[in-house]
């Protein structure tokens, strides 16, 4: 089911008709900079995918798939918090589709989305201050730069995240 178009995008709820894509193109280089790891198997990806439906049913969060007009997975978005005051998004492309706009196009459709049915005054981005595209690609939009963390993540990651507030168009 489509929950939403851009000009070039499909973007629908999560779906195990794409999991081996998500599985396969969620790879070490796609997730250097982000706080989750590649998976190790395609289950992994299953299991955690059937964890995002089950907290989608109950209305906490979005983990969304995006698709080109020929229906080939680009990529994946979500929003966290959506029961919460701050609302958390993230997204990642696959490599083979970097430099497309694809991101950009991605998150402008998904916070028009979330002014509509979930408004708040920003949403929370957070970028690790050496993934430049990621940075580039929130300095787009009208944003208020907040802390920057150092993480280190359960596998041993240290990432130095930045803070975005993306402002409500």
């Amino acid at each position: 089911m489509i929950l939403f178009e851009t000009r070039r995008l499909k973007v629908i709820k999560a779906s195990f008709d794409y999991v081996e894509d998500y599985y396969r193109e969620f790879t070490n280089e796609i997730c250097r900079y982000q706080y989750p790891d590649a998976f190790s198997s395609l289950e992994d990806a299953k299991e955690l995918l059937g964890y995002f439906k089950k907290e989608m049913n109950q209305g906490k969060m979005l983990e969304l798939m995006l698709l080109d007009k020929d229906e080939k997975f680009v990529g994946s978005m979500e929003a966290f918090g959506l029961k919460e005051d701050d609302i958390e998004v993230g997204l990642w492309i696959r490599k083979d589709s970097h430099g497309a706009g694809y991101g950009y196009e991605a998150l402008c459709g998904l916070i028009d989305f979330l002014n509509r049915h979930y408004p708040r005054p920003f949403y929370i981005y957070e970028a690790d201050e050496r993934n430049t595209a990621s940075v580039h690609l929130v300095n787009k939009l009208k944003n208020e730069k907040g802390d920057v963390n150092d993480v280190t993540t359960e596998s041993g990651k240290k990432l130095r995240l930045t803070v975005f507030r993306i402002l409500a168009q």
